[in-house]
């Protein structure tokens, strides 16, 4: 434990020469500057005789407010040094103890985030491939992702049943597509065919004229 040593300065006097070995040789010149000359309290660490010491000194006024000395007190450093080290030392052992046992707990914690969170991705990227059947399931791991992982399923059934009435009406539409070609193929194939009966027609009858002309041409001569 540190013994503290305590003595009282008057202007005329340096300290006692044989007490404690901060007050071997009397007051910091700063403690005295602090205290005697300019009135106020000092603290701070110095170097005494073979050691560090932690040092104080504060001003003593008489009734009137006069300052007739000081008040100059050292504790060795060295006791609050070592206490320090140890508590920083005791610190350190008690954060690499926490961190030994929680590290594990957190990788074991995040990895039950993390593995439902992989399997949800590659069920998304089986999709984006065009599998629309899968899924992701169950998984094991805190509620909230099992809810996430849960509704990702429900949306990509709805999204399979959108999928198929879309294939069921594309479907239609392309057999109603391919009905309306077909009957504009039989449709042009009869008009084509009237076309051809038309052009027969007239040339038959353009035929017909012609050779009732010659046949009039030729009576009229026999006549």
């Amino acid at each position: 434990m540190a013994i503290p040593a305590i003595d009282h300065f008057a202007p005329d006097r340096r300290g006692a020469r044989h007490r404690h070995p901060c007050l071997g040789r009397g007051p910091d010149p700063g403690a005295g500057r602090g205290a005697r000359g300019e009135g106020r309290g000092w603290h701070d660490t110095a170097f005494v005789v073979n050691g560090w010491y932690i040092s104080a000194s504060e001003a003593l006024t008489d009734v009137r407010g006069n300052r007739v000395g000081m008040l100059y007190a050292g504790i060795p450093k060295a006791p609050y040094t070592e206490a320090r080290r140890v508590t920083l030392m005791m610190i350190g052992a008690a954060f690499l103890l926490v961190c030994g046992l929680f590290v594990p707990l957190a990788l074991t914690w995040a990895r039950g985030i993390f593995r439902p969170i992989a399997a949800m991705r590659d069920t998304i990227t089986l999709v984006e491939a065009g599998d629309m059947g899968a899924r992701t399931g169950a998984v094991a791991g805190a509620r909230e992702i099992a809810l996430v992982s849960a509704h990702l399923d429900q949306l990509l059934a709805q999204l399979e049943c959108r999928e198929q009435e879309l294939r069921g009406r594309n479907q239609d539409l392309n057999a109603r597509v391919e009905e309306r070609t077909e009957d504009l193929t039989r449709a042009n194939q009869a008009l084509q065919a009237t076309s051809r009966q038309l052009i027969l027609a007239e040339k038959l009858a353009t035929i017909g004229e012609v050779t009732a002309g010659i046949g009039m041409k030729s009576t009229t001569r026999w006549r």
